[in-house]
């Protein structure tokens, strides 16, 4: 799968080792990391990004479902970002 926008959450994932890394800040640039001297692999898949509408802190969900998930920053639920 490939992109020309980079998104925050987008996943990228390496065919020869299985290392994955996942965008906290996107920018305007032509994100193409590397590994094992190999492109990574852009996934079909975001990874969550919640903020705290206070602070502006940021948690990015990695694995596992989200169901039930509730971050709290400054005693209140964070946002999710919507990509």
């Amino acid at each position: 799968m490939k992109s020309d926008k980079v998104l925050k959450g987008q996943v990228y994932f390496c065919p020869v080792c299985g290392a994955e890394v996942s965008v906290i800040r996107a920018g305007n640039g032509n994100l193409a990391p590397v590994c094992c001297n190999t492109e990574m692999i852009l996934k079909a898949v975001l990874n969550p990004v919640y903020y705290c509408s206070v602070c502006r802190s940021e948690v990015m969900v990695i694995c596992g479902n989200e169901d039930n998930l509730e971050p709290k920053c400054c005693n209140r639920i964070m946002k999710r970002y919507i990509t």
